[in-house]
């Protein structure tokens, strides 16, 4: 909570590093107490964050605060307009716009015979008419994989559930977010400030080194897998990361072909 409070640029994050520097120190230290060298420890992380918006301003990068009030408006005005009155947002999802995940209301769409992929469109086409809106992926788009090879959909693709993710997914300009609040800040964009996270190796059979490599915490679990020999899990979709191990580098183990019963 204190990068939400303070932001990452702050004191109070520059003391929670430190802090953590030291429980890490002592985590190592009581790993060598009692397993020696004979362990490997990963670390990682979740998400980013984004600088305070108004920080981020202050140095012309563009930062501001999206009141989720002005997407609501915006969406139920245009699909009034054009569809009859509503409301057209899901009431019970209205939180959900300060994450930029607008869900319509179903109902009201089947209730006038309406073509959803058209009320989605309608919909997208007002919120990115809001200032600090980028980009607005709809349901019908996502499923049909429209993305056109664009970095961030393939994001907002991969984040993506046909049976629970929302008609309209709205992604705000770089170091913009949708916030109700006046202080604060938040993650969840595809940008790099949120999406760069660290991955840190140590131990047995971990080669030192620093590398440039593009890799994803989706590549800890094959990396995992391939140390302790054991066969990838079922749903790894990450690679091994070779470069960071030493030399021979373990082979993961192939399941093994039933055998034949002996012929007596």
């Amino acid at each position: 909570l204190v990068g939400h409070y303070f932001g990452p640029d702050s004191q109070e994050v520059v003391d929670l590093t430190l802090r953590t520097d030291r429980a890490l120190a002592s985590l190592l230290a009581y790993l060598d107490s009692r397993l020696g060298s004979d362990y490997v420890l990963a670390l990682t992380a979740d998400h980013g964050v984004a600088p305070i918006p108004e920080y981020a301003a202050r140095l012309r990068l563009g930062g501001r605060r999206i009141p989720p009030t002005a997407i609501r408006q915006a969406i139920e005005e245009a699909l009034s307009a054009r569809f009859g009155e509503g409301p057209w947002i899901e009431s019970n999802a209205l939180p959900l716009l300060s994450s930029g995940f607008v869900y319509l209301d179903r109902e009201a769409i089947a209730r006038k015979r309406l073509d959803a992929a058209e009320v989605e469109r309608v919909a997208a086409e007002a919120a990115l008419k809001i200032p600090g809106i980028a980009r607005a992926y709809t349901r019908t788009h996502l499923l049909l994989g429209h993305l056109h090879g664009e970095a961030i959909g393939r994001r907002v693709a991969a984040s993506f559930h046909p049976l629970r993710s929302p008609d309209v997914t709205l992604v705000p300009e770089p170091f913009a977010f949708i916030s109700g609040g006046r202080t604060g800040t938040t993650h969840g964009s595809p940008y790099s400030y949120d999406a760069h996270v660290p991955l840190i190796l140590f131990g047995r059979g971990i080669a030192p080194g620093m590398y440039r490599h593009a890799c994803t915490p989706a590549d800890l679990a094959p990396t995992l897998a391939a140390l302790l020999r054991l066969e990838f899990p079922a749903g790894a979709t990450g690679r091994i990361l070779q470069e960071a191990l030493r030399p021979p580098i373990p082979q993961t183990v192939s399941p093994q072909p039933a055998r034949k019963p002996r012929q007596r």
